[in-house]
Order: structure tokens, then sequence, then C-alpha cells
């Protein structure tokens, strides 16, 4: 148990309220930030210290994160500037000679290879540092990517700092509806605990369950939405550049599109494997029954990862 240790997690929705979860469980003291009073409410009533704000409020991001031995950020893997306050944060502690840990949420569509088409045959280990190394600065994420790569070689050793690239972010608990992530407390713990298995070199771990094309996805929702009669056609058809504003606007092609494949290989390693529902098996059982249920369609602000 992490006992009189302190966490702040920025970014409390889909993938961050369940590492609160998480990290309460396992003894710590945590902190959010959150733009509603309600939330606040809400949060308190769980034992969670809420502060309310947003991600332009770098001053207080910092200080946070300078007052916390574990910090996560899974609110956008595309907000520089709140990722630089992070950095910021441990900065004032490395200083210290206190020790941090730093899990930051990007995404693996950094892989993307502009391809949407034809299937890479090229899937990339986590082991494999130098063909993510070499990936580009305009790739998708890659700018948080790399100043985070950056304060790796300034900082001393107190100071461990790692990137997690989740694919397709998916599923629901019972409690939330939201997504299950073991492997963000595996790696805490591993690196609490001073694990040998853990290579601290390298920053990057993927998290995966399997594979999917997206054009089977398509499929499987056009088979259904089909069956229970709200589409003409079970066929997939390619959405053409005109009709990306109605999913993720420009960056629809490295979303839900782009070839990027990878394998959690590191993980493993230290003995996690994927014990969910794989995607397909999700959007049959949780996705699809819900969607069904619906008579109107909105779009509420989404996190890319």
């Amino acid at each position: 148990m992490a006992e009189n240790k302190k966490a702040f997690v920025l970014g409390p929705g889909f993938v961050g309220r369940e590492v609160i979860d998480l990290l309460r469980h396992e003894g710590y003291s945590v902190t959010t930030i959150v733009r509603r009073d309600s939330a606040k409410e809400e949060f308190a009533k769980d034992g969670v210290k809420a502060v309310k704000g947003d991600l332009e409020d770098v001053e207080l991001i910092q200080d946070l994160a300078s007052e916390s031995d574990v910090v996560f950020h899974t609110a956008t893997a595309d907000h520089l500037a709140s990722a630089e306050a992070i950095l910021e944060g441990i900065r004032i502690r490395n200083r210290k000679g206190q020790q941090s840990i730093y899990l930051h949420q990007s995404g693996a569509s950094v892989l993307s290879d502009g391809t949407s088409n034809i299937a890479n045959p090229k899937v990339v280990s986590d082991n494999d540092t130098s063909v993510i190394d070499a990936l580009p600065g305009r790739a998708p994420h890659r700018s948080i990517d790399l100043a985070i790569l950056r304060a790796r070689e300034d900082f001393d050793p107190n100071a461990k700092m790692f990137i997690m690239m989740p694919p397709i972010i998916y599923g629901s608990n019972k409690k939330y509806g939201r997504l299950s992530i073991q492997a963000y407390m595996l790696i805490v713990k591993s690196l609490e605990a001073g694990t040998s298995a853990l290579n601290l070199t390298n920053p990057y771990f993927f998290c995966e369950n399997g594979e999917i094309s997206w054009r089977d996805l398509a499929a499987l929702i056009g088979r259904d939405l089909h069956k229970n009669g709200k589409v003409e056609s079970p066929e997939p058809r390619q959405i053409p550049s005109s009709e990306w504003t109605d999913l993720f606007g420009e960056f629809t092609p490295a979303v839900v599109g782009c070839n990027a494949r990878n394998k959690a290989d590191r993980l493993r390693e230290l003995g996690w494997s994927p014990r969910e529902l794989d995607v397909a098996k999700a959007y049959e059982s949780e996705d699809l029954p819900i969607l069904l249920k619906e008579t109107e369609f909105s779009r509420s602000g989404l996190t890319l990862s």
C-alpha cells in the first residue's frame, strides 16, 4: 500500500476516473482538476480532492505536480501547455532531490503511416525504441512526447517518466461505463518496488488487446445496424474527406483510418495480459445495446487518443 503518498491525475474522464479508483485502492491520497462544482462534490464523496480549473491553469497544474509523488496526464494527448506545466512541477521536485513518477497518456496513432487502404505488415514492439524514436515530430501527439523525452535527459534519475501509447480506447465498466486499465498501476507498482524487470531507459509502453482493421469494425457496425433497421445497406463505404467534419476533422485519417500496428511486449514481460473483451466483443455486448436504444445522437467534447 502507498501510505502517505500523493497522486495527481489530470483528466478525470474516461480513463482518468478509473486510474483514480485504482490509486485510491492502493492507498494514495489523490487530487484532480474538474471544471464543475458538482464534480467537486462527487469526488469529495469518494475521498478525492478536486480543485476547480482546466487545462489552461498551468500554474495550478504545476503546483499540484510539484506536490505529488505520482502524476498521470490522461486528459488529452495534444495539449502541450498542460504537459509542460507537469514537467515544470516535476523539475521543482527534482531540484529538491524528491522522487517523481509521471505517466503521460499519448496514443498509438503516433505510429500512423499515412496509408488507409493497405495493411502494413510492420508491427512495432515497444521494446524497439529505435523505431519509435525515429518517428517524425509532425506525427500525431509527437510534440508532447518529445517534450517529455527532452525532460528525461535533463532530470536526474529521481524523475521516472514514461509515455503510454494505447490504441483504440473502448469498453465500459459497471460503475462508470469506462475503461479498465490495470497496466498503469502495474507500471507504478513496478517502479516503486524497483523491480529489475523494468527497463528504465525505455520511455515507451504500448497497451493493446489484439488487432482489428477499421474495415472489419465498420463491417460489424454495418451488419448490426442493418439487421436492426437503422441503415439501408450493411456494406462499409469509404468516407470522403468532405464528411471528415462529422468525425475528427483533419485528424480523421490518423484516428480512424491509418495503420498503427503495435505490440505491448513490455507489459507482457512484466506479467500483464489483457483480461477484458476485445474491440469486437465489447462493441457487440456493451456499445451496440446502448446505441440501439438511442433515438438521437449528439457529439460532446472528444479526447483523441
